[in-house]
């Protein structure tokens, strides 16, 4: 397979590629009822190989040991090889996984124009049902996961953490619509064409009607 080339880098896992990649090719075709996490791993110089250590996030239940062994010059062809510590599940809660590295870069991708409760929405009805009923919540995440994820991608473009330095910041880059920034916070938005235009109307009611960029409508 061409994604384990992708994640597999001269004798090492590419970290924040490997598990999103290795979970879903288990979830496929090993398990797709426990939640999979990978605690460690070790290069085995020998056979040219990866060995993975996982566990299950539901206490007491499976350990994992994945092996992934080139068997072609090119490294595009693997075998991998799953043992887990025992055969059955063991799962008292319902749990699910948490969003990290190339799974979390993906979910800021798309929450970019869906907001969090949409986006929780869609995720409850793609949801496998049967797995909810065994104690694995799919790719249901909290309320507080999804917003935290829209935040994180909306706040890509900030120039500071700070809100306030932020503006400032806005402010010294963009003085033809910003026009003040002061404290106790507040700042004054407004273009050159908006003002000239409000002075050669003639009426006494002053409107201007301007869209979600700020550009006069009419």
């Amino acid at each position: 397979s061409k994604e384990f080339h992708l994640i597999w880098d001269e004798r090492k896992m590419i970290k924040g590629k490997y598990a999103f990649v290795l979970k879903k090719k288990i979830k496929k075709f090993v398990n797709n009822v426990c939640i999979i996490y990978f605690k460690d791993w070790r290069y085995l110089k020998t056979n040219d190989a990866i060995k993975l250590y996982a566990y299950c996030g539901h206490n007491k239940c499976k350990y994992f040991i994945i092996t992934i062994e080139r068997i072609s010059v090119s490294g595009v062809e693997h075998c991998v090889s799953v043992v887990s510590s025992f055969r059955d599940f063991y799962h008292v809660e319902t749990l699910s996984s948490q969003v990290r590295g190339l799974e979390r870069s993906i979910l800021k991708d798309t929450m970019s124009y869906i907001k969090p409760f949409k986006q929780r929405q869609n995720d409850v009805l793609r949801a496998n049902s049967n797995l909810v009923k065994q104690g694995t919540l799919d790719s249901i995440r909290s309320d507080s996961v999804y917003k935290k994820i829209r935040s994180e991608k909306l706040s890509e473009k900030d120039e500071s953490k700070d809100d306030f330095m932020d503006i400032l910041i806005m402010y010294n880059k963009n003085k033809d619509f910003i026009q003040h920034v002061g404290l106790p916070f507040h700042i004054y938005v407004y273009s050159k064409e908006q003002v000239d235009l409000l002075k050669i109307r003639k009426t006494d009611q002053q409107i201007l009607y301007l869209d979600a960029t700020g550009t006069i409508v009419r």
